[in-house]
């Protein structure tokens, strides 16, 4: 006999060790997994018919999104169009009526007496209005803490087809209990007097209508407020933050609208923006250490950040950031015209670590990574990579998961600057690495899929080592 496996042959019979095992063994596994996955569980034998119902039924939080109502099999493919923001692609894959009927069963069997939280991420707009009210209702009746409206559509976003959040739900509630809030395409106007969030700690908006009479009070109206995040957004009117003692991270990214914005907020820790850096008119945050800006012009405190400036313009940011330490750049541009010569002229002494990444092997990356070799006295490691993945802001990372190196990219130097003499010199530096690159040049290009990669382990990242070498610098130098 197997002692070890679960199905064991006795006196020439079968036996299912797993039905062996406590109701509340059972139960407790169950509770792992995603609903719809265990509410499959009830066809593997009759035994198992109502095994689901306590671990599911009484969950106290509710996700309502497509691997728990429709399977778990549509994790891999959800996640991977999450990746590349292109989630509402699927939008035809799926029926909405099927959906919303699941989820209708689910709550009318539920039969817990608390709900700490309800997600819902689905394909909906103003035609789901009364399914999503009753929904929200359910959940806030219950005591609800936070609520995740992830709501997509397909193509072009139209705001007639915006799910209005019903905040006249809480209202009807002796008490709120709501205390994180996130709404993806919806519209939130809550009149002047209402009172229903002074509880809340989170709110996060995107693709958010906001009425501006409720952002012009929003920390009047939130006074417990310690992260905000704005992305996306229509925001027709100033964003004044403060004076606010609680308030500790705040996201603004890609609201065009905003007019204005004046920050008092003496424990902000972190701040996220991305938009016209001339609307902050006044920023006054002591306890400010995490930046992500669009732009900036005197970084002389700051240690680490993420910023997005032009390329041209990354040896002059290093300059005004004399206490900067780690740096990754990542270069998403198809060509630069800018100059990247004759920026040096200065000593950076505390620099230790830089990436860069999404690297082409074009000649104003190369220069560029010359540039900080010279400048960065303290430097002790420089990494070069075709790949990576970058920062967007609202805890978005987007991964570069394609090369773009095309044999010759390197020859763009021509035109721009660069003398007969100096591209003679380069050639002979080609010249020298054919060693390092004879053996893949005897692969039969017809097996390669990735023709850019190949071309880059090829050729481009012994041109890019042989340029670096040039430089005399302590630094140890990795290109992947």
């Amino acid at each position: 006999m197997d002692h070890g496996g679960i199905i064991a042959t006795v006196e020439g019979e079968s036996k299912n060790w797993i039905d062996e095992l406590p109701d509340c063994v059972l139960s407790s596994i169950l509770s792992f997994l995603r609903t719809r996955d265990a509410v499959e569980t009830s066809m593997v034998s009759h035994l198992w018919r109502d095994l689901w119902k306590p671990p599911i039924l009484m969950r106290p939080s509710l996700e309502f999104d497509i691997p728990n109502i429709l399977g778990g099999k549509y994790a891999g493919l959800v996640e991977e169009h999450e990746e590349y923001n292109c989630l509402p692609l699927l939008i035809d894959n799926f029926d909405r009526q099927c959906f919303v009927r699941r989820v209708n069963e689910l709550l009318e069997l539920y039969s817990g007496n608390k709900v700490d939280s309800l997600k819902v991420a689905f394909f909906f707009d103003g035609e789901y209005t009364a399914i999503l009210d009753k929904w929200i209702h359910f959940a806030i009746t219950k005591g609800a803490q936070v609520l995740d409206l992830q709501l997509f559509q397909n193509g072009l976003f139209e705001s007639e087809n915006y799910y209005v959040f019903p905040h006249w739900l809480l209202s009807d509630l002796n008490v709120s209990t709501l205390k994180h809030l996130s709404l993806q395409i919806c519209v939130l106007k809550p009149p002047t007097d209402f009172d229903r969030f002074l509880q809340l700690t989170t709110l996060c908006l995107n693709k958010v209508i906001v009425d501006p009479v409720f952002m012009a009070h929003l920390f009047s109206v939130c006074v417990l407020l310690e992260s905000l995040s704005l992305c996306n957004c229509q925001v027709r009117s100033n964003l004044i933050v403060g004076p606010s003692l609680c308030l500790s991270d705040l996201k603004v990214l890609v609201c065009g609208y905003l007019e204005r914005i004046e920050i008092h907020a003496v424990n902000l820790s972190s701040l996220e923006y991305d938009g016209d850096i001339f609307k902050i008119s006044c920023m006054r945050t002591p306890q400010l250490f995490r930046r992500h800006l669009e732009t900036s012009s005197n970084l002389t405190w700051i240690s680490s950040c993420y910023i997005l400036i032009e390329l041209g313009n990354v040896v002059n940011f290093i300059k005004v950031a004399p206490l900067l330490e780690e740096l990754v750049i990542t270069t998403r541009a198809s060509n630069y015209q800018g100059e990247m010569r004759n920026l040096s002229g200065f000593a950076h002494n505390h620099l230790r670590k830089i990436k860069m990444q999404g690297v082409q092997g074009k000649w104003y990356e190369i220069e560029l990574a010359i540039c900080i070799l010279k400048i960065a006295t303290k430097l002790e490691v420089m990494v070069i990579d075709p790949f990576g993945k970058y920062y967007g802001g609202g805890g978005r990372w987007t991964t570069i998961n394609s090369c773009y190196y095309y044999e010759g990219n390197d020859d763009e130097a021509e035109g721009n600057g660069v003398s007969a003499e100096e591209r003679s010199e380069h050639e002979k530096v080609e010249e020298g690495i054919e060693d390092e690159v004879v053996d893949l040049k005897k692969v039969d290009e017809e097996d390669v899929d990735d023709f850019e990669f190949f071309f880059w382990q090829r050729t481009g990242r012994a041109v890019v080592r042989a340029r670096l070498k040039e430089v005399k610098a302590n630094a140890q130098i990795i290109i992947l």
